[in-house]
């Protein structure tokens, strides 16, 4: 029983989480592109704004097509045996928005030279993940390891995102919301 719940939630963060696999490889990119626009705070709030429209736009559909159609979708692709599974697997795409989110804000602060403050919130991510997954898997079962990831995601991105400065903090959550206008139309 235990055995079969951690294939599943495995199964489903992995495929939850699909997009985060391409926009990684984005985020890397992107370090060296904000140390060498770290004199023009302008620009990189400009560019920080782009990066997580796309990445939060990326995130927001796949979100929209494992809500939608994900039940359909994994008894057709890989049959009614992974169905217990679908309900973590779209909570764990919405894990996945959110840490889009913090691995391109991240790389901003990294390239920005604010190293402190990312090591401090990667700590406090990690503390709170695994606390809240601790409490909500002894409460709900297997359910609460998303649950516990997406509350963990949830509590440290804002204490990120305010690292970056109010007016870029503004900017970035407007880019980040204009992004969800898809999600919300496609449901």
């Amino acid at each position: 029983m235990i055995s079969t719940a951690a294939g599943l939630l495995q199964w489903a963060a992995g495929n939850g989480r699909k997009p985060l696999e391409l926009l990684e490889y984005f985020a890397r990119v992107s370090l060296p592109h904000f140390s060498r626009l770290q004199h023009d705070e302008r620009e990189v709030e400009r560019t920080l704004a782009r990066y997580v429209a796309l990445f939060v736009l990326a995130c927001a559909l796949w979100l929209a097509v494992l809500v939608v159609a994900g039940h359909d979708l994994v008894a057709f692709v890989y049959t009614e045996q992974w169905l217990p599974a679908v309900t973590a697997m779209v909570l764990f795409a919405g894990v996945g928005l959110l840490i889009s989110v913090r691995i391109i804000v991240t790389a901003a602060l990294a390239g920005l030279g604010r190293t402190r403050l990312v090591a401090r919130v990667s700590v406090a991510a990690a503390v709170a993940t695994i606390a809240a997954s601790i409490v909500l898997v002894l409460r709900l079962g297997p359910i609460g390891v998303p649950l516990g990831q997406l509350a963990g995601a949830a509590v440290v991105l804002p204490f990120l995102v305010a690292g970056l400065g109010t007016g870029v903090t503004r900017r970035v959550v407007a880019a980040a919301a204009t992004a969800l206008a898809p999600l919300a139309a496609a449901l």
